[in-house]
């Protein structure tokens, strides 16, 4: 992050620099549109209940087969649109065995026979959605080393083979970030394509995971950052490997990067300057710079918006580098959820979380719940569901009023496997023991 300190807070426009007015977030509020929200199909206002139903055998998973992992991965693969795959095994006399299964949660049907992944050794595969079309799983064993590429159009298997993707020692390792499989090293990231070979490759010492495991990758925007090896910032389209971000210049080098939808922001300082030369500059999703503004402060590095400190406070900015709204102080903020045009902003202990709410059309401060923004789900408009991911917690599921903060109800279940997710707009519940698909939809 970049020094911080106390400057005047300049904008620079067009070729010269202005001063914002007395109160620049009143005209960014007016004209500021939040960036489209896909709803839940379903109210949440009463439990849900289950819709259709798929048990293993409807998957083409032979008896004691669950849908689990030994791992902490958990059995998601990854989401495309209606589409979902998760990872099933058994394990008996004849050792571990496992399975990808895929489901269209809009028609409760299995995509294609479970595809089985024999894998030599007691370890799950490794699988990852690799882009709009492919599902891509490799099994790395002291044997060999297996891939397989799965059409998500079709269900076809369009490649089997060998795969560079984690061989020995010091090899890329498989992952996924945004919706596609990326493969990485201890010097940077590989893409993978389409027969799991090595495609680009972006040198660099780390890397940035920026998908939250609650949100959905965004359709438009999958990117992703890491410092490179000759120290600035470097933020990265998963698609192809290009670099989006700004390039070094002679008095300015970047510093974080803040990813949102629709764009990202900048941290640009010249080296050993003052914290009041540094900017914030915004970009599109494809790189087109947007805004440049003279700003002290360090970017919140997870939010859905991009968020600046200004002195003690933060400052909350439209896309395009607009101020609009000033937060009240204080000491820390990491994270800033966007549900419709309310901020959630964590402001509690992450073992007893409180999420304050700000109004960001009328520029107001609402009450601040005690849930779990990590977890959240979706919203029907006026109730919101969240995940609970603790196999010992006797519920798998809860929901809240959004106005009021009350929960309104909580799903029950047995200590086990059970889990939700959403997959596009649906609720889609593994059941506690593992043998069973549903969605969850309101009663009728």
């Amino acid at each position: 992050m970049l020094a911080v300190g106390a400057v005047v807070l300049l904008v620079l426009a067009g070729i010269g620099i202005r001063w914002w007015p007395r109160d620049p977030t009143a005209a960014a509020r007016r004209d500021w549109q939040p960036p489209a929200q896909q709803p839940l199909a379903e109210h949440m206002r009463l439990p849900p209940v289950p819709g259709w139903r798929l048990r293993v055998g409807d998957l083409g998973l032979p008896s004691g087969s669950r849908i689990f992992t030994t791992d902490s991965r958990g059995p998601l693969v990854g989401t495309i649109g209606d589409h979902v795959y998760f990872l099933a095994g058994r394990d008996d006399d004849a050792g571990p065995q496992w399975w990808l299964v895929g489901v269209d949660v809009g028609t409760g049907r299995a995509l294609f026979p479970a595809l089985p992944l024999d894998v030599a050794d007691s370890g799950t595969p490794s699988c990852v959605v690799n882009g709009p079309t492919m599902v891509l799983c490799v099994r790395d064993t002291a044997q060999d080393h297996i891939a397989w590429v799965v059409d998500d159009r079709t269900g076809a298997v369009t490649y089997t083979g060998p795969t560079e993707v984690g061989r020995g020692p010091g090899a890329p390792v498989l992952r996924a970030d945004s919706g596609y499989a990326v493969a990485t090293t201890n010097d940077g990231v590989f893409g993978v394509g389409p027969r799991a070979e090595l495609t680009w490759y972006v040198p660099g010492v780390r890397v940035g995971d920026l998908s939250p495991g609650y949100r959905p990758p965004s359709p438009l925007t999958r990117l992703w950052t890491g410092v490179r090896q000759d120290s600035h910032m470097a933020v990265v389209s998963l698609a192809d490997g290009s670099v989006v971000g700004p390039q070094p210049e002679a008095d300015y080098l970047p510093g974080d990067a803040a990813i949102y939808p629709g764009g990202f922001a900048v941290e640009m300082g010249p080296p050993g300057g003052m914290p009041a030369d540094n900017e914030l500059r915004f970009f599109t999703g494809d790189g087109r710079e947007l805004n440049r503004v003279r700003f002290p402060g360090g970017l919140v590095l997870d939010a859905d918006l991009p968020i600046g400190m200004w002195r003690k406070d933060w400052v909350v900015f439209t896309p395009d580098g607009r101020p609009l709204l000033k937060l009240p102080a204080h000491d820390s903020l990491a994270s800033a959820r966007l549900v419709g045009s309310t901020l959630f902003v964590f402001r509690g202990d992450p073992h007893f979380p409180k999420w304050a709410q700000f109004d960001l059309r009328a520029g107001e401060r609402g009450p601040t719940c005690e849930l779990d923004m990590y977890k959240y789900l979706g919203t029907d408009g006026q109730v919101a569901v969240f995940a609970v991911t603790n196999p010992a917690a006797p519920i798998v599921l809860k929901a809240a009023d959004l106005n009021t903060c009350e929960i309104l109800w909580r799903l029950p279940k047995r200590p086990g496997l059970g889990r939700v997710w959403r997959v596009n707009d649906t609720l889609v519940r593994l059941s506690d023991d593992g043998t069973e698909l549903m969605s969850l939809v309101a009663r009728r």
